[in-house]
């Protein structure tokens, strides 16, 4: 929502060494990007939610009750929300199997229809409130909803080669390091590669590569 684009901005700047410009945030405010529809989501830390966030919930299956961590699941009235926890932004694109910076799928995965991918743009997390699961909630919730896409065979993301805790985090939830994208970010004028990781979706397979580590 709009009120969350400061409060989001200011956490992506306090997380990421890359500064985002402001088309992004007012597009990110719209829920668009770069006119495509966007997801997003958010994790508020509230009084009446000190403890861990709600138990994991199987990847590709959605709880019929809300999160009480998440923006959409909403907290009760008198709960006074102190601050923003988290924030995720992501979208589904058409993959172009000539494009370097996506997952590439076999032919038979494309042939069943699997022509989409979910890309995660963004994830972070307030420093005083990791460990909590909040992550991984946001995380999976976006998996959630590319799983219920029939077109939609990976969720895939971009990370920076020397971020090992953010590279540790998506190994553990299953995402697979797919290959090295040279000179990817541009930070105060000095380009970084990234690591491609991705996870499959349903009976969609990877192509292989020729990984560059």
């Amino acid at each position: 929502e709009p009120r969350d684009c400061a409060a989001l901005r200011a956490l992506h700047e306090d997380c990421f060494p890359v500064r985002y410009n402001e088309r992004f945030y007012a597009d990110v405010s719209q829920r668009s990007y770069l006119g495509r529809p966007l997801i997003t989501q958010v994790a508020r830390w509230t009084q009446q939610l000190p403890g861990p966030p709600a138990l994991d919930k199987p990847a590709g299956k959605r709880s019929r009750d809300p999160d009480p961590w998440l923006e959409n699941g909403a907290a009760p009235r008198d709960t006074d929300v102190n601050e923003l926890a988290g924030g995720i932004t992501a979208q589904v694109r058409l993959l172009d199997p000539q494009d370097p910076e996506q997952p590439h799928l076999t032919a038979a995965s494309v042939k069943a229809g699997f022509t989409r991918g979910c890309y995660i743009l963004t994830l972070a997390t307030n420093q005083a409130h990791r460990r909590c699961g909040i992550g991984s909630n946001l995380l999976r919730y976006v998996i959630d909803l590319a799983a219920q896409d029939p077109e939609c065979g990976v969720v895939y993301l971009h990370v920076i080669t020397y971020n090992d805790s953010a590279i540790r985090f998506y190994e553990r939830h299953g995402f697979k390091r797919v290959t090295r994208v040279y000179n990817f970010y541009k930070i105060q004028n000095e380009f970084y590669d990234s690591f491609l990781y991705a996870l499959v979706l349903g009976a969609a397979e990877l192509a292989p590569v020729s990984p560059s580590f």
